[in-house]
């Protein structure tokens, strides 16, 4: 109060002037960072919502997928029913025909081969590959004193070819009867 009673009106009137602008600033400067606050929450809230809606794409994109799995699995999986009954043709259902339609249905799913039909031959040097191969196997098998067809007969190395090791050859023959026969007279190789 002392510096107001000394003051004269110039005096007091800078003053005034001088709060009221600082006063004016103030409130803009209130005024932008209520701005600056405002728009900061909405950005929180859009970055928010942006999340909800990418879990959410993600949740329907996961539960699309364990759909089509489903559809899948119930699709591609056989019943006991389906395998007997697609193979077996007789009427009378037994455990062992019950073993073979399943024994079928296996071999059937994973493209197997009949390997009863197959002699695996070892030792049997790798010369020149094709026809080389296919003469020292129809000379053994002529040793045997074999009565079986040659030209019903194929033959294939196993593995890849490796320096210094000899592939073992798989002979397949046109009837499965003539493995038990050929591995008899075996020993009339050696």
């Amino acid at each position: 109060q002392t510096v107001l009673k000394q003051a004269n009106k110039d005096t007091v009137i800078k003053l005034v002037n001088v709060l009221t602008n600082s006063l004016k600033r103030s409130g803009e400067l209130l005024r932008a960072a209520g701005a600056d606050v405002d728009q900061l929450q909405a950005d929180q809230i859009k970055l928010q919502k942006d999340l909800l809606a990418e879990k959410e794409g993600s949740v329907q994109s996961k539960d699309k997928e364990l759909k089509e799995m489903k559809k899948t699995v119930t699709k591609e999986m056989k019943s006991w029913a389906d395998v007997v009954s697609k193979n077996v043709k007789s009427t009378e259902i037994t455990p062992s025909v019950i073993k073979e339609a399943v024994k079928s249905a296996v071999e059937e799913d994973r493209g197997e081969e009949d390997r009863s039909h197959n002699v695996m031959v070892y030792g049997l040097e790798e010369k020149d590959r094709g026809n080389e191969q296919n003469l020292q196997l129809r000379t053994l098998l002529k040793e045997l004193d074999s009565c079986i067809d040659l030209d019903k007969v194929t033959y294939a190395r196993i593995g890849a070819v490796k320096e210094g090791s000899v592939r073992p050859v798989r002979v397949t023959f046109e009837k499965k009867d003539f493995v038990p026969w050929v591995l008899s007279r075996s020993r009339v190789l050696k």
